[in-house]
C-alpha cells in the first residue's frame, strides 16, 4: 500500500486519501447542482457551459473586490499600536496573510472542483461541473469574509 506525506501531518495511504476525495466530490456534487441556474435556464451543453463561465467572472470579480477591500481597510486602520513603526510592521504582515489565504483557498477550491470535474470526464458536460463548483465556492468564500467573526473586526461590524 502507498502512502503519502502532506506536509507535516501523519502518513496516509493512497486508499484512505482516495476515499476521503471522493466523498468530497459527492458532497461537492448536491451543492453544485443547488448553486446555479445555468443547467435549467440553458438549452444546451455549450450554453450552460458560457454561462457558468460569465457567473464565475462575476462572482470572482465579487471575491477580488471584497478581498481588496479587506486589504485597504487593514492598512487604513489605526486601531493597532501607538508606536507607528510596530503599527506598520503589523499592517503589512496582517496584508501578507489576508492575501496568502487568498491564494491557498483558490489553490484548494481550484483542486476540489477538478476532484468534482474529474468525475464528468469525457462527457458532453466535462468541465461545466467544474466550473459551477468554483462559483460556488468563491460564493461561500465571499460570504465568509463578510460574515465570519475573524474578518468582522476589520469591516467594522
Amino acid at each position: 500500500m502507498g502512502f503519502i506525506k502532506l506536509d507535516n501531518m501523519k502518513l496516509i495511504s493512497h486508499t484512505s486519501l482516495f476515499a476521503v476525495l471522493v466523498s468530497l466530490a459527492s458532497i461537492s456534487s448536491v451543492c453544485v447542482a443547488k448553486s446555479s441556474t445555468c443547467f435549467s435556464s440553458q438549452n444546451s451543453t455549450v450554453g450552460v457551459a458560457a454561462c457558468l463561465q460569465r457567473e464565475l467572472e462575476t462572482v470572482d470579480s465579487e471575491l477580488n473586490k471584497k478581498t481588496s477591500q479587506l486589504i485597504s481597510a487593514v492598512s487604513k486602520s489605526s486601531a493597532w499600536s501607538t508606536n507607528p513603526q510596530m503599527a506598520k510592521d503589523y499592517k503589512a504582515s496582517l496584508i501578507s496573510m489576508i492575501q496568502q489565504a487568498d491564494k491557498q483557498w483558490r489553490a484548494l477550491a481550484k483542486l476540489e472542483c477538478e476532484i468534482l470535474s474529474a468525475q464528468s470526464t469525457g462527457g458532453s458536460g466535462e468541465g461545466n461541473s467544474g466550473l459551477a463548483c468554483l462559483t460556488s465556492r468563491t460564493r461561500v468564500r465571499i460570504t465568509f469574509i463578510q460574515e465570519h467573526e475573524i474578518y468582522k473586526y476589520h469591516w467594522g461590524n
